[in-house]
């Protein structure tokens, strides 16, 4: 759609995309997966942004049965240098098991913000058995400001390689560990066995108001 835009001062600025194709937020960061990777990092990211919106789809993939690994996001001060990996992640999150009709929910704190679907309802913990295929996941790393932690906001959904059974996830968190910028994180197996073996993930950042 065309939006057309009459300048009323000569000293207006007309808005303008940053990248072509760009749509209300810049794209930062993107990678595509193709072989088995436990960790998925993005560093080095740009300031100025009060929130970055990662939207994606991937695929766990393991033998069947067992939930037996756990992916979390763990966030980045120094551009990916170094992540924090303390007990400072605290979660709530819900999950809907499908077709066992089964409700998890739960609240912890951990060593990164939950990421992965429950194939049981174990209150969307992140685990994962055998193959399962994330078509669509976000999630969105809100910027801290004074005396604000960083926050954390995600909806997954997942299903099995033979779609017998399928999980809902969305969930919200806080990092009290740090209250400055972020301009990194990883996606990153903390047990288990079962890795990201293909997807594409692309980072967006909103512009401060």
């Amino acid at each position: 759609m065309e939006v057309k835009i009459k300048k009323l001062s000569p000293d207006a600025v007309i808005p303008t995309y940053a990248k072509a194709g760009d749509a209300g937020m810049d794209l930062v960061a993107t990678t595509t997966i193709s072989s088995a990777v436990s960790t998925i990092s993005f560093g080095s990211l740009p300031s100025g942004y009060s929130q970055f919106l990662v939207y994606g789809s991937i695929r766990v993939n393991g033998v069947s049965g067992g939930n037996d690994s756990y992916y979390t996001v763990r966030l980045s001060t120094n551009s990916g240098s170094s992540y924090i990996s303390t007990s400072n992640y605290y979660n709530e999150a819900q999950s809907w098991d499908q077709p066992d009709a089964a409700f998890g929910n739960g609240a912890w704190n951990d060593s990164g913000f939950a990421f992965a679907s429950s194939p049981s309802g174990n209150g969307g913990r992140g685990y994962i058995g055998g193959q399962y295929i994330f078509p669509q996941f976000s999630f969105i790393i809100f910027q801290p400001s004074t005396n604000v932690y960083p926050t954390y906001q995600f909806f997954n959904w997942a299903f099995t390689a033979n779609n017998t059974d399928g999980v809902q996830y969305i969930g919200y968190g806080l990092c009290n560990a740090t209250t400055s910028y972020i301009n990194g994180f990883q996606i990153t197996r903390t047990t288990g066995n079962k890795n990201i073996d293909y997807g594409v993930i692309n980072v967006y950042g909103v512009k401060n108001a």
